[in-house]
């Protein structure tokens, strides 16, 4: 199995629609994109959405075409519900948010992360290719694709961000 997905909801939504109206028909077509992604890529996805402010006590979750789908419980953010999902999950996650102060906690745990914006691009990606129509997308030109420019390596923690980053 591949990496498991922690996305943070709100921050997914506004990265791809700016303001959606209809709340609840956002998050229902999120998770149904990131279930034909979860079907595209064989990995693990968990959406988590803040219900801070909601007026029912406890925490909630359901699924939604197979995508668990966490509310906060009262009285704590998504980013406390992500980070320590992040830290139970260590290396095998990798956190969707471009939240920084997300982004640094779950770095301290070993999980990787994402912007909304890159993993929504990903996103697109997987599933125009899924449906078939990103195969002619490679030119076959020899060379190509090779790196140009001094070679250098990166440092050990970014190799190790790309490499969860490729997994995507």
């Amino acid at each position: 199995m591949g990496v498991t997905l922690i996305v943070d909801g709100y921050n997914m939504l506004f990265a791809r629609e700016g303001s959606p109206r209809d709340l609840e028909a956002a998050r229902e077509e999120l998770a149904e994109l990131l279930a034909l992604y979860r079907k595209a890529k064989a990995h693990q996805v968990t959406l988590v959405f803040d219900a801070m402010h909601a007026p029912s006590f406890g925490a909630r979750s359901d699924r939604i075409r197979g995508i668990p789908v966490v509310y906060s419980p009262h009285g704590v953010t998504a980013d406390a519900v992500i980070v320590e999902m992040a830290r139970k999950l260590g290396a095998k996650a990798v956190v969707v948010s471009s939240d920084r102060a997300i982004q640094d906690r779950v770095r301290s745990s070993g999980a990787g992360f994402i912007s909304s914006a890159d993993f929504s691009r990903k996103l697109t990606e997987a599933l125009y290719e899924s449906m078939g129509k990103g195969e002619g997308a490679d030119s076959g030109e020899p060379g190509r694709n090779r790196k140009k420019g001094p070679a250098r390596r990166l440092t050990k923690a970014k190799r190790t961000l790309l490499k969860k980053r490729e997994k995507l």
